[in-house]
Order: structure tokens, then sequence, then C-alpha cells
């Protein structure tokens, strides 16, 4: 018997659908971080401020941006469905 070249099994692909869930997960709590970072900055720190805000308001859209992608899959598959 040859000798496998790899000791663990190979991960299975994760779906769209999966992958869309788990960010959307994430997103909440890294929005999170960016406000509260941004909240503990002295107000004089215009350039850090300004980071940390733009970073949440892009996670925000990267929110919005997924909710539309997978309204418009489940939109999709219902079609395929009927």
């Amino acid at each position: 018997m040859p000798l496998l070249r790899y000791h663990a099994p190979v991960p299975r692909p994760v779906s769209d659908k999966q992958k869309w869930e788990e960010e959307l997960a994430e997103l909440p709590v890294t929005i999170a971080q960016h406000r509260a970072a941004l909240a503990a900055l002295p107000p004089g720190d215009r350039r850090w401020r300004e980071s940390h805000d733009w970073l949440a308001r892009r996670a925000e859209r990267r929110m919005a941006d997924l909710r539309a992608e997978a309204s418009r899959a489940s939109v999709q598959l219902a079609r395929r469905t009927c």
C-alpha cells in the first residue's frame, strides 16, 4: 500500500452561501472593534480616526453587499426550483 501524501483528510470545499454566512457573522465583530478603537483615540489623532472610521464603513458596505448577494442567490435558486 503506498504512503499517503497528506496525513489529514482534504477539507471539503465550502459553498458560497456558507462563506457568506461566515463572513456575515464576523463583520459585526469587526465593525465593533473599529468603532471601539475609534472611541478610544484622542480627538486630535485625525489620521487614525479617519482610518478606523473608513474601515468600519468599509465593513458595513461589505455586509450590505453580502446581504444583497445572498438575496440574489436565493431568488435565482427559487426560480430554478419553480
